[in-house]
């Protein structure tokens, strides 16, 4: 079982890095039409916005609204692209938010497109890389890797996936998506074995930039063919504000609770965090804060996040 479950989660990361190499290669997009708005990034590092006025096999001419008309060889140009409204602030050019499917951990409505992925590090110990493998389905996997401390640690090493599908094409003001977290240990004995996590229904409104989502999941345990179910469900609360080209402030917030009668007990979590999006990683700094009604002070932790996007996603910006 755990040769497996090793074996299906190495195809996985063969398979995120191999189209990984292979999206890298930039091309021209086939929507492109004369009269578009496009943007063009050409090997030497210059960034193009204009409408699109002439292309054949080995030229692209665009009319800029400063520079006039410009004539681009093809075999200059690295990323070429159709823009829309959204990407365009003050006259300058917005890359694509390469996060906009989560926040600091929770997901957003929105999905990696077909071809995407990103690998995300927190606080060094927690890995995950998720991958757009069409444009309605994203899949994560993560693991802590304990076993880099030896053999007894390896034993409680905790890995998760999280399925997500969207609904729609999510270039809607409202968005919906359902998915699932789901833990598990797969080198551990009988006193680890088991799947414990959350199925989830949540909606975004806005923007790939500024958005707002709710989510509502049950919690779930299956451990020695037992399940169980929780009895309330778990509400996310999350959102995002871009303050500039490559600048977000990002909260995210779940609201749960545990037991029955009078010893319920409300678990929160609160957070709030600055984002620095670049075109090859993402850094978020923040604060988050566990608080339940047992807890008579308020505290916070750090949060530490790195992100790094590979595939298509990096020959879009």
């Amino acid at each position: 079982m755990k040769m497996q479950i090793l074996r299906s989660c190495t195809i996985l990361l063969i398979l995120f890095f191999f189209n990984m190499l292979n999206a890298q290669k930039p091309s021209i997009p086939k929507e492109l039409k004369l009269g578009s708005s496009i943007h063009i990034e050409t090997n030497d590092g210059n960034d193009f916005m204009g409408t699109l006025i002439f292309m054949d096999s080995v030229l692209v001419r665009i009319k800029t609204e400063k520079l006039g008309e410009l004539s681009i060889k093809k075999i200059d140009i690295k990323v070429i692209e159709s823009i829309q409204e959204i990407q365009v602030h003050g006259g300058a050019y917005w890359y694509e938010n390469p996060n906009a499917g989560r926040y600091l951990f929770a997901p957003s409505a929105y999905n990696l497109k077909e071809g995407e992925g990103y690998y995300q590090n927190i606080w060094v110990f927690m890995n995950q890389v998720s991958y757009g493998f069409t444009d309605h389905f994203t899949c994560g996997l993560g693991i802590v890797p304990l076993f880099l401390f030896g053999r007894e640690s390896a034993q409680y090493s905790p890995m998760w996936v999280t399925p997500k599908f969207l609904f729609g094409n999510g270039e809607r003001k409202f968005n919906f998506s359902i998915g699932a977290i789901a833990f598990f240990v797969p080198f551990g004995g009988d006193e680890t074995r088991g799947t414990a996590g959350i199925l989830y229904g949540l909606g975004t409104y806005g923007n790939r930039n500024n958005n707002l989502s709710i989510g509502l999941g049950w919690g779930f345990a299956r451990s020695q063919g037992d399940g169980l179910w929780g009895k309330r469900p778990t509400v996310n609360i999350s959102g995002m504000y871009r303050l500039s080209k490559s600048s977000y402030l990002v909260t995210e917030n779940w609201f749960t609770a545990f037991g029955e009668g009078d010893f319920v007990s409300n678990v929160n979590v609160i957070s709030g965090a600055y984002r620095y999006a670049g075109k090859h990683a993402s850094i978020d700094l923040g604060l988050f804060s566990p608080i339940s009604n047992e807890n008579e002070g308020f505290f916070a932790l750090p949060w530490l996040g790195v992100t790094l996007p590979f595939g298509k996603s990096l020959s879009k910006k």
